[in-house]
């Protein structure tokens, strides 16, 4: 009451008590979606209690919703942790009452829709038998005359896939995303983009992990090289067009007219293809195009928006194809072309996406009954594609490769942190009481063996006071460890060799066993994304990053940047205003915040489709891509709402799994005949 004033208490209490009320008489009267009432609403009010770890540093990001004070382990007392307990509970009553209201609605909408769709199939089949003229979509929606615009015009645009509509949805998409592009003027680029700039102009390129340059490349694999090729060869057209600033902006702009054409076809595809009734489409659209965060990150220049317009097309053949199948359509040269080809793209802009892309194709071959020497082809040939293309553009393009590090920082964090906290100390010693590497008296067996040890040196280069340093005493002061960045940067020995990680992970494993509490407090980040607390907000300033390079030479030089901030555009400045005001609003507070993405809407799709009949609980299998997304959230170094941002462009596609309707295969069909549209 303090912070909001007298009127918000009771407005908050009366708003509680409706859902409360209403939420637990549903829950009394639907038995059958009883557990997953509770179940969601336990995993909502874990995500609404546990703080991000930033709350204990010195750099949160920006927050969506007040939060509490940071509170350091010592001062953890009993009524800390009642208080925690009981905060928890009152969340989850709140959690299920307001989930046993939306799944008991929206089971009762989908099963009347779907019934509504069977009859209207099954009176069109009716009407084809008896030689009827079959109508047109046009004749079939035609309206009343009194019927409003929304409800002759919305049916008729989602009724069918076509270029048509999907250049009428790309148009209301643009309109609702401008101003975003023009406040975002000039550029919107930070260290990574920067780095990647920088390597292509002037030549001077260094390994971001290790900082050691490399005179014989024009770029390092650090960042995907297909991703730097695009940067530098806009920047290059801006430098001949006067000023950098107009090649970037002119990048911003495609990137994102790309990413709204991608969400065009997505909104089309999900009405026309899959049945997805037009009421839910015509929301989905009006969520991409005014919720805030769409189109302002969009006009971010970083490899997750270059990255994502192929990446949402790529979901959408992924469906098609998974329909195809479960139609036993033929699937078509162009599809398994067109799946290649943006496998690889994907992957070639965004590392992560090839090991969502395989791994999904696999499940598909043991979850579809059919066409399963394909799907094990679509896992494999993307990889070789990739393999190939590196070999070749590798040594054309001078890239370097980038390290292994990357690829176990976890790992690397987790095991360190406990050699570091264990091996050498007594038991009940603090780490941070010293730093010397003596034991209390030398009666306490060390953690590692020699072997061990061998096998942590063979990864490792800093020695046993540097890791208590960087991971104990360091972290200690600052309350929080904020990622694996500098163990990974500073310890990591790139000189090891495969079947030395391989040891190591194997070390890994073993001590994770007797370890697991250790593991979880070295890598606090990890539970950033699943906490409601931080909303997507990539920075508003034209650029940040690298100043230890000295890019003020280079890049946009009329703009300052340093350690203590970034300087904006003038439309920066309002845009910035604007953005903060309507991040905090309440209700689009919650839309923009990231684990409203990562938590919240695949959880509640998720039930939704178990709690809908046995026809769509087969679609299960197109969360495949989304899960796995969500998966290699807890693989990341440290936390960026940006690693989110496909599940966020995404949302519109998971939360209509349960509305998608995938064809039933002919009862006289077997696997390997046509049907006759084949």
């Amino acid at each position: 009451m303090s912070a909001t004033g007298s009127a918000a208490g009771p407005a908050l209490f009366v708003a509680v008590f409706v859902i409360e009320l209403a939420g637990w008489q549903a829950f009394a009267k639907t038995a059958r979606i009883r557990e997953w009432a509770v179940g969601t609403g336990l995993v909502f009010a874990l995500s609404l209690t546990i703080p991000a770890h930033y709350d204990g540093g010195r750099h949160a990001p920006p927050q969506a919703t007040p939060t509490l004070p940071y509170v350091a382990p010592q001062y953890r007392t009993i009524w800390f942790h009642l208080f925690m307990a009981l905060r928890y509970a009152g969340f989850a009553l709140l959690a299920i009452a307001a989930m046993a209201i939306l799944l008991s609605w929206s089971t009762r909408v989908m099963t009347r829709t779907a019934q509504e769709q069977t009859a209207q199939e099954q009176t069109a089949q009716d009407s084809t038998a008896i030689t009827m003229p079959k109508p047109t979509s046009i004749t079939m929606l035609k309206p009343a005359k009194s019927a409003s615009l929304a409800a002759t015009f919305l049916p008729r645009l989602f009724h069918t896939f076509s270029a048509r509509n999907v250049a009428i949805l790309f148009g209301m998409i643009t309109v609702c995303w401008l101003p975003w592009m023009i406040l975002l003027w000039p550029v919107n680029i930070a260290a990574d983009t920067i780095a990647q700039i920088m390597w292509v102009r002037s030549g001077y390129v260094w390994d971001p992990s290790s900082r050691a340059v490399d005179l014989g490349s024009t770029m390092n694999d650090q960042h995907p090289w297909l991703d730097t090729v695009i940067y530098g060869f806009f920047d290059r057209l801006g430098l001949a067009m006067g000023s950098e600033q107009w090649g970037l902006y002119l990048l911003a702009v495609l990137q994102t007219l790309a990413i709204i054409a991608a969400l065009a076809v997505v909104l089309s595809y999900l009405g026309g293809v899959m049945r997805v009734p037009w009421q839910y489409c015509a929301g989905a659209l009006a969520f991409v195009g005014l919720t805030p965060c769409f189109g302002r990150t969009s006009m971010a220049i970083v490899k997750d928006t270059t990255s994502m317009p192929f990446f949402l097309l790529l979901m959408v053949l992924m469906i098609e194809y998974v329909r195809r199948i479960v139609a036993g359509e033929r699937l078509g040269p162009w599809m398994i072309v067109g799946i290649v080809v943006l496998a690889v793209i994907c992957a070639e802009t965004r590392k992560i996406a090839m090991e969502i892309i395989a791994a999904s194709f696999l499940v598909f071959a043991v979850a579809l009954r059919g066409r399963r020497l394909i799907s094990l082809s679509l896992a494999v040939i993307p990889v070789v594609l990739v393999s190939v293309i590196t070999a070749i553009v590798f040594p054309l393009l001078h890239v370097a490769p980038g390290g292994r590090q990357e690829m176990i920082s976890i790992p690397l964090q987790q095991t360190l942190y406990v050699v570091a906290k264990y091996d050498g100390y007594a038991p009940g010693m603090h780490p941070t009481d010293s730093t010397t590497d003596s034991t209390d008296g030398g009666s306490t067996k060390p953690l590692l063996s020699d072997d061990d040890r061998a096998v942590v040196d063979s990864v490792n280069m800093c020695t046993t006071s540097q890791l208590r340093r960087y991971l104990l005493i360091e972290p200690y002061r600052a309350r929080e460890i904020g990622s694996a960045d500098t163990i990974k940067d500073r310890c990591y020995d790139h000189t090891a060799t495969t079947a030395d990680t391989a040891r190591f992970l194997m070390l890994w494993a073993r001590l994770g066993v007797t370890h697991i509490g250790d593991y979880l407090h070295a890598v606090p980040w990890l539970r950033d994304p699943f906490t409601m607390s931080s909303y997507y907000d990539e920075g508003w300033y034209v650029r940040w990053g690298w100043e230890s390079e000295n890019p003020q030479r280079f890049i946009l030089p009329e703009y300052h940047s340093d350690d203590e901030g970034a300087e904006k555009s003038i439309p920066q400045q309002y845009g910035a205003a604007i953005y903060k005001t309507l991040a905090h609003m309440p209700g689009v507070s919650f839309l923009m915040s990231e684990a409203t993405y990562a938590v919240f809407v695949p959880l509640t799709a998720l039930a939704l489709c178990c709690l809908a009949g046995a026809e769509r609980r087969r679609n299960l299998v197109l969360f495949t891509p989304w899960a796995l997304t969500i998966l290699t959230l807890l693989l990341l170094p440290g936390h960026q709402t940006r690693y989110t941002w496909t599940l966020a462009f995404g949302a519109a596609i998971i939360a209509a799994i349960p509305l998608m309707r995938l064809p039933r295969k002919p009862v006289n069909l077997k696997d390997g005949e046509r049907t006759e549209n084949e």
